[in-house]
């Protein structure tokens, strides 16, 4: 089998230390595949199997659940190096989450059979399984506290917080940061009116900024 173009291995190296896990990187460029997944399109459905261990290696994603109404709660947005399908390749069962880029994003699958082969280097998978779990069990930890917060006001600015850039900088529709909260549109604006009479932020289009955040 061929290994992956030069390219995509230079991509796979800016997300994978390849001198911690040389046989898994080995492993990937000879049984990986890129695949261009064009913007919405969903590489992750909840309620559905998932047969691939997938790495993010350009754009964005953003996962969500649907609850019992069939509205999108926001969970988070994924950065380039983001690793998904970890709990399917462990247990099996279905997706708990949906997760689709944010414009068009190259993702890298390799499929759960090929990790559990004889000539796998198991040891190097489960290792890097278990540190990406971690991770996403912090960022649930963290998105479950939130919701704890009585105080939507609170609620709001923790969330504008975490997405603010080094500047206090946020590039957000009022529609995703309702999802993010599970309220309305209508309750986000008045929350962001009120916040801004009161000087703590200031909104632009398509834009907010923290203030006294820099």
């Amino acid at each position: 089998m061929a290994l992956l173009a030069t390219q995509y291995q230079r991509l796979i190296a800016s997300h994978l230390d390849a001198a911690r896990y040389p046989q898994f990187f080995a492993y990937l460029l000879k049984f990986g595949r890129v695949i261009r997944q064009p913007s919405l399109r969903p590489h992750v459905v909840q309620g559905q199997h998932l047969d691939h261990l997938g790495l993010l290696l350009s754009g964005k994603a953003e996962a969500y659940s649907l609850d019992v109404e069939g509205q999108q709660i926001l969970v988070a947005e994924a950065p380039p190096g983001t690793w998904y399908g970890m709990m399917e390749f462990l247990d099996g069962q279905p997706s708990a989450m949906t997760g689709h880029p944010l414009g068009e994003a190259l993702l890298l699958q390799i499929p759960h059979r090929q990790l559990r082969a004889k000539e796998a280097p198991k040891a190097e998978i489960f290792e890097l399984v278990a540190h990406a779990l971690a991770s996403n069990l912090r960022l649930a930890h963290r998105v479950f506290a939130e919701h704890k917060i009585p105080d939507i006001e609170a609620r709001l600015l923790t969330r504008l917080r975490s997405l603010a850039d080094g500047e206090g900088r946020i590039t957000i529709t009022q529609d995703k940061l309702a999802g993010y909260l599970d309220i309305s549109r209508f309750q986000v604006l008045r929350l962001l009116e009120k916040l801004e009479q009161r000087g703590v932020l200031k909104r632009h289009y398509g834009r907010i900024e923290l203030l006294g955040e820099k």
